[in-house]
């Protein structure tokens, strides 16, 4: 093999097309793929773990939303301008027509679906004014803990409802 300038020329060439190849490869691998999982919407909520007379309040998801027929901890979404205690006194008053008197930050949860990354502040609430009623059309049901396994619950939800029939003393510390 003849060494020299050419030789040294030659191997630069292919050494800067090996790396403008990969670097190219890089470019398209982020900007499609690995950035894309950035790029997901995320979604906050403020959910209530409404608690009394040893049952817990629940509602039905509407026809037309996501995961409709579903059953949630009642809440919603989290608006720019606001806390997570702001955002569920608002929704519960919406909702569900009460009063939230007393809001202990219990627990959040992430959670990726296909299309959306929720992420969802659970308060329990034991101290509220008013009778709940679902205010937009919504069922609701008051359900004894150990029974709160027989609703189908949104996936973002699942954890939370195994931990507290798992563990009810939770729901007071």
């Amino acid at each position: 093999m003849r060494r020299g300038p050419d030789n040294n020329l030659a191997s630069f060439f292919m050494s800067f097309i090996f790396y403008k190849f990969w670097f190219l490869q890089v470019l398209v691998f982020t900007s499609s793929g690995f950035s894309g999982i950035n790029k997901m919407t995320v979604i906050s909520v403020a959910a209530a773990i409404i608690y009394d007379n040893e049952q817990l309040l629940i509602a039905r998801r509407p026809p037309g939303k996501h995961k409709s027929g579903y059953w949630e901890f009642p809440g919603g979404k989290i608006e720019p301008d606001e806390t997570a205690e702001q955002a569920l006194i608002r929704e519960l008053a919406e909702e569900l027509s009460i009063q939230a008197n007393n809001l202990t930050p219990f627990q959040q949860v992430e959670y990726d679906y296909p299309e959306k990354r929720v992420k969802i502040q659970f308060f329990v609430v034991t101290q509220f004014s008013g009778t709940p009623q679902g205010m937009e059309g919504q069922a609701i049901q008051w359900v004894p803990l150990k029974r709160l396994n027989e609703f189908q619950f949104p996936e973002a939800n699942v954890a939370i409802v195994n931990q507290l029939i798992a563990r009810p003393e939770l729901l007071f510390n």
